[in-house]
């Protein structure tokens, strides 16, 4: 069945016209039936297989930061595919530095995946949307950049952006990260071809959406630690990238006063306005700060994509689709 997206396409060009999307923050579509998306601040660190002992513990004081900013609403935890209600704070450090799980925590050679989230207590295994997800893939023996990805809720940006940015930059530093980014995003029922298809034509329309799937870039980018997939409203790249593009003054000098610069040990961040937008190619182009800092980063951008990034409807190649995607703020 076609979903039909004219409704989403429009509230989303409204609300970007009047520079209101934090508004959506509770809202979801459709509005009846079967909930398949809803509207968050989500962001995406990437960092490389040196399996270090620092960074995992790094993540776990990340994950308690995290728990905190969504108010205790997590209540689920997943190690390693092995469930876990979350009661309280200290279960996260508790469960990932005692017992048998912790063993596996600590050996750096295993693969690690840590996700802690809220689910509704009388259906504690659901496929729903929902807000407040932190997920986490710590490499061991595989190959390929670690991930982690949280989402936040558009309220909490609107009502903290200067600390929604201030977690951002120390995620980056705690992580090490070679590349981040983050802005306003769709939080999709599942990630199956179906349902991202149907995304398509609200991509094509709001350029400034971050559709993060960070596991399928790590794949195509393997061991590499010098490229960044796209940029958004947050971009992080690290200090031997910046190096690559001239250093520190020459970027600052490059860039005009809608781009704010929070550099810390280990790299910086690029920030492309107050608060992220999505633009609108029908209704005022695309966000400037954004192509900016696209303009910028280019040089340092990802290209040999064997396989699509994107999600197509039938009819439409889903390799040009992601070539054209990567390349939208040219």
């Amino acid at each position: 069945m076609t979903v039909d997206m004219s409704d989403l396409i429009a509230t989303l060009a409204l609300f970007e016209a009047e520079d209101r999307l934090a508004l959506l923050d509770m809202a979801g579509y459709p509005k009846t039936g079967v909930l398949r998306w809803l509207f968050a601040l989500q962001a995406g660190f990437y960092f490389g297989n040196d399996r270090r002992d620092d960074r995992r513990a790094a993540m776990i004081d990340l994950a308690e930061h995290y728990y905190d900013r969504t108010d205790g609403r997590c209540n689920f935890m997943d190690l390693n595919d092995r469930a876990f209600r979350l009661s309280e704070r200290q279960d996260i450090r508790e469960r990932l530095t005692e017992g048998r799980t912790a063993e596996a925590y600590r050996d750096t050679r295993q693969n690690f995946g840590l996700v802690i989230e809220h689910m509704n207590k009388s259906v504690m295994q659901t496929m729903d949307p929902r807000h407040d997800r932190f997920s986490a893939l710590l490499p061991g023996a595989i190959s390929g950049a670690g991930l982690l990805t949280y989402s936040a809720r558009l309220s909490a940006l609107r009502d903290d952006p200067v600390g929604q940015v201030r977690a951002f930059v120390e995620a980056c530093e705690r992580l090490q990260v070679f590349y981040a980014v983050a802005g306003f995003s769709i939080i999709p029922r599942t990630m199956s071809s179906r349902t991202q298809g149907d995304l398509y034509p609200v991509l094509r329309r709001f350029p400034g959406i971050l559709y993060e799937d960070g596991v399928g870039f790590s794949l195509e980018i393997e061991d590499r630690t010098d490229v960044i997939r796209d940029v958004n409203w947050l971009t992080a790249i690290d200090d031997a990238m910046l190096a690559h593009l001239g250093g520190l003054e020459r970027v600052r000098g490059s860039l005009s006063g809608a781009v704010e610069l929070h550099a810390y040990a280990g790299g910086i961040v690029f920030q492309a306005g107050p608060a992220p937008r999505i633009g609108d190619v029908e209704g005022g182009g695309t966000p400037m700060a954004y192509q900016e800092v696209n303009d910028l980063l280019k040089p340092l951008r990802f290209s040999d994509w064997v396989m699509p990034y994107l999600w197509t409807p039938d009819g439409v190649d889903r390799m040009d689709a992601t070539e054209e995607w990567v390349r939208r703020f040219d």
